[in-house]
């Protein structure tokens, strides 16, 4: 079981040097992809690499890791047919490899371009249950100017339940009804605000210019967070009901299932667009946390 932890930062020179190197080193990359028109990640980097350590000053795993990035958002432009990307911001990845983090300590130790240097934290104590658990590595982010550290942590779950102490709840996943459980609760899917979404998307893709291509990629981050919003409030309620051990659908085949046998554009676009996976893994982690 994972759990990630947002714990905020002060503004230190070490964070802002190495975000900023960082962040230009995924500028370069994207430009350089864009420009070259490079197809593949692995070419990018042999073009790349040595020029970048030298000019950045960055470790091997940083500008690996802002290599991946810059491709992967020059890739997606183009697929959108936008112009050239600005890189605004870019989170920085540490794993066990570039950090370390000890609950006890109140800091952690991260790779910089220099040196390793401990990173004070003010960890809210919501967060002090999760002292025990293991590292997993350590997002940096910035916000509207704030920076924070997205910390993962994880623990090992031993699902051990007697005969008696199972109460089995069935799921199911629908559209008219995103859930429905054997203990009959129904959970509605919004419709109609999804239907606004996939009109308004729609509206923008047949104009193609570059002001709604971005608006698009606005439109498009609206509706996930919507979704993610409406999924974590949906397994939340089904896991905080009746039953400790719950039975959700195999959703391998999902899209290839249900839209070979429904007929109309409405009902394949509204499965299509809806994050079923999502929702069971929702369910999944917070049943592991009872």
């Amino acid at each position: 079981m994972r759990v990630t932890m947002k714990i905020p930062l002060r503004k230190l020179p070490q964070i802002k040097d190495i975000s900023d190197s960082y962040l230009k080193a995924v500028q370069f990359s994207c430009d350089y992809a864009w420009h070259n028109n490079i197809k593949h990640k692995f070419e990018l980097h042999k073009h790349i690499y040595k020029g970048l350590r030298k000019q950045f000053n960055l470790k091997s795993q940083f500008v690996i890791k802002a290599i991946g990035k810059g491709f992967e958002i020059a890739q997606s432009s183009k697929k959108l047919k936008g112009s050239k990307p600005i890189v605004k911001s870019a989170p920085l990845l540490f794993d066990k490899r570039l950090a370390s983090f000890k609950m006890a300590n109140k800091s952690i130790r991260i790779t910089t371009n220099s040196k390793r240097v401990d990173i004070p934290l003010n960890i809210p104590e919501y967060y002090l249950k999760y002292s025990d658990w293991e590292f997993q590595e350590a997002m940096l982010i910035e916000q509207k100017g704030k920076w924070f550290f997205n910390i993962v942590v994880s623990q090992e779950v031993c699902a051990d339940f007697s005969d008696s102490q199972i109460t089995s709840v069935g799921i199911d996943l629908g559209i008219n009804n995103i859930a429905v459980t054997s203990e009959r609760q129904f959970f509605k899917g919004h419709k109609t605000k999804i239907k606004q979404f996939q009109w308004l998307r729609r509206k923008l893709q047949s104009k193609g210019t570059k002001s709604t291509t971005r608006l698009l990629r606005k439109v498009s981050g609206r509706q996930k967070r919507y979704m993610a919003w409406l999924n974590h409030n949906i397994s939340k309620q089904i896991v905080s009901g009746v039953g400790n051990l719950f039975v959700m659908e195999d959703l391998t085949y999902i899209r290839k299932s249900r839209t070979k046998y429904r007929k109309g554009k409405s009902t394949n676009r509204w499965i299509n667009n809806w994050s079923f996976r999502q929702l069971q893994e929702m369910i999944k982690y917070k049943a592991e946390m009872l």
